[in-house]
């Protein structure tokens, strides 16, 4: 059943999540689910944490747009931070969202180092068209990978030759 798997789709946007969120069933689970809008809870069709993450920021998605997508993912990672706090375990995050415009990244963890995102724009023998940009958790194939900073938000555009 693809319906759990990686990227979350939902419309045009895409959603995927890389991280920890320590004893997830006991802290986060029951409060991210109840918190939820009617909508987003009957389209749950699992209990991962990246599919009750996907739900969280679909939530907080109020517009169209890079910034409206930022702003989604801070207000997620906001919430689920809190509850760690409360229950004092770890949270941490590497997200990529993209509606086929922009591609959003997000890479955080209140304690402690996030896990890696690494990007790189392709270059000729990469098995991608070239210009092609590539965000990923680990390097995928060889070449010039830099590492997104720890604790950042990093807005992506497609570059178009329209005018």
């Amino acid at each position: 059943d693809p319906s759990g798997a990686q990227p979350f789709r939902a419309g045009h946007v895409l959603f995927s999540y890389d991280g920890v969120l320590e004893n997830f069933e006991e802290v986060f689970l029951r409060p991210l689910r109840e918190g939820l809008s009617d909508v987003q809870y009957r389209s749950l069709r699992g209990s991962s944490a990246e599919e009750l993450l996907f739900a969280t920021w679909l939530d907080a998605l109020e517009d169209d747009g890079a910034d409206a997508m930022a702003t989604a993912l801070e207000k997620m990672v906001e919430r689920v931070n809190g509850l760690a706090q409360e229950a004092g375990v770890a949270a941490s995050f590497a997200v990529v969202v993209s509606d086929g415009r922009w591609l959003v990244t997000l890479r955080t963890a209140p304690l402690g180092p996030p896990p890696p995102l690494y990007t790189i724009v392709a270059e000729d023998g990469a098995p991608l068209p070239v210009t092609g940009r590539v965000v990923a958790s680990e390097p995928l194939f060889p070449g010039a990978w830099s590492s997104l900073d720890p604790h950042s938000l990093v807005i992506f555009t497609v570059e178009s030759d329209e005018a």
